[in-house]
């Protein structure tokens, strides 16, 4: 039976699309084109389409070995559908985008013929920005940022904070005497038996998050430096939390010194606060305390960590050089078995391992000598890495055999961090993604499963795909 005349018409009308880069089609395949890894497909129709029948079934991708890639459908008005990769595209691989007969529209009408999209990943993914507000920090002063001028530039607002200079003084040496006994005519005193003294520096604020209407930051108040003993020594960096807000300006949250060794000095979620507060041993065994958002209510979930973060609503902690998990009220706590020892940052050396977004990677030694894992959060499994490097480990993606690391710059170039894809099995660089990086200021968040990562650099908020 012969289609209806109005259905042949809109079949011939269907326009594939680009975001930024509408292509017209009157044929059953279109030209390939080159796109960016993190590009969306739209498919615009002439009459509406009937979304509570959509799946992949009816609009799919698939990769060079014809298998689907996993997408998700969303109709954007009643006549556009929105096709996005759950976890990217992979730079240099074909894709096919395929629409297919069996849309279904709400006048009951159907394609004629299946139209495909072919289209090429482009090899060198491009940095694109977000405008989007963000709190930021130069480590001296808070910015807030809402727009871009005509040069694709965060128009940054005069600094909403400052802290005060160095050498106007710091903490006084009886608000460090709760914590560390202090010799105030010697600037000295001992961390477990070992000599320390405590000096400036011209770094001021460590972390910035936003919450709501509200900043908070810590600011930085002494450092603790331990000499001597067997191991030469090391150092910590003390700060306290503060925040921000329209009607009062900077406000102390908290009295608690917070340690720079943990992983994240604090993080809001769910309206309160978690920070690891130091106690009287200085550079280890913190106390992990919730308190609400105006430092109140102070509740010890731990009162022994060694570090903590919180990703997924659960909190990670490190203790007795073993790695544990709980929920974020502090129920469910369980030992989370690694096949190696988690050491800690102190005066001995430094950290066996990194967090990631999705999981650690340690390095532990073994009578052939040293061997590298990584720990999935999700899986509770460990994978061997024996053949990657020493640089930092940002996200690892099993699925792919690749992770994302970053290579620190000399310490004396600022700006000068690299972050690169790697193979998970060889340990080899596949491709540098950005370079002339301050991580440590970058804000930088590697989002796995979406293939992509997001930072600031030059005062822009940018993203990549890879």
């Amino acid at each position: 039976m012969n289609m209806p005349k109005m259905v042949r018409t809109f079949a011939l009308l269907l326009l594939l699309s680009l975001v930024a880069n509408p292509l017209h089609t009157h044929a059953k395949e279109m030209d390939s084109k080159e796109v960016q890894p993190n590009k969306d497909w739209r498919v615009d129709f002439n009459t509406e389409v009937d979304s509570s029948t959509l799946s992949d079934e009816q609009i799919y991708v698939t990769d060079p070995t014809g298998t689907k890639v996993s997408i998700t459908l969303l109709a954007e008005s009643p006549k556009t559908i929105l096709i996005k990769s759950k976890k990217g595209y992979k730079t240099g691989e074909s894709y096919t985008l395929h629409i297919t007969p069996k849309v279904v529209f709400e006048n009951g009408g159907k394609l004629k013929e299946e139209v495909t999209q072919p289209f090429t990943i482009s090899g060198d993914p491009e940095p694109t920005p977000i405008n989007s507000p963000l709190i930021y920090t130069d480590g001296n002063s808070i910015f807030y940022s809402a727009e871009y001028n005509q040069n694709g530039e965060i128009k940054y607002h005069k600094p909403i904070h400052t802290v005060r200079n160095a050498e106007e003084g710091l903490a006084s040496f009886e608000d460090m005497g709760s914590y560390l006994l202090l010799d105030e005519e010697t600037n000295r005193n001992e961390i477990d038996g070992i000599p320390s003294y405590f000096e400036y520096q011209e770094r001021m604020i460590g972390k910035v998050q936003a919450h709501e209407s509200e900043a908070y930051y810590t600011e930085y108040q002494y450092e603790g430096f331990a000499t001597g003993g067997s191991c030469g020594g090391g150092g910590a960096e003390f700060y306290q939390l503060f925040k921000l807000d329209g009607d009062h300006g900077s406000t102390k949250v908290s009295g608690d010194y917070i340690s720079s060794i943990v992983e994240e000095p604090f993080t809001i979620i769910n309206n309160s606060i978690y920070y690891a507060r130091v106690n009287n041993e200085g550079m280890s065994n913190y106390e992990l305390v919730k308190t609400d958002l105006d430092g109140e209510h102070a509740v010890t979930l731990l009162e022994e960590i060694d570090n903590f973060w919180i990703q997924d609503d659960k909190v990670y902690y490190t203790n007795e050089q073993t790695l544990h998990a709980m929920d974020l009220d502090g129920s469910n706590q369980e030992e989370l078995p690694t096949k190696g020892k988690l050491y800690e940052d102190n005066a001995c050396g430094v950290s066996n391992y990194t967090v990631g977004t999705n999981g650690i990677t340690y390095e532990t030694y073994t009578d052939e000598g040293s061997v590298k894992y990584y720990y999935d959060f999700e899986t509770k499994s460990e994978t061997l890495l024996n053949s990657i490097g020493f640089e930092k480990i940002l996200a690892v993606d099993t699925d792919n055999n690749e992770y994302i690391g970053l290579d620190y710059g000399r310490w004396d170039q600022p700006n000068n961090d690299v972050i690169s894809i790697y193979n998970l099995s060889t340990g080899e660089k596949k491709k540098e993604l950005i370079t002339e990086l301050d991580y440590e200021t970058s804000q930088l968040e590697v989002f796995s499963s979406e293939r992509r990562v997001q930072y600031i650099k030059s005062s822009k908020l940018l993203q990549i795909s890879y």
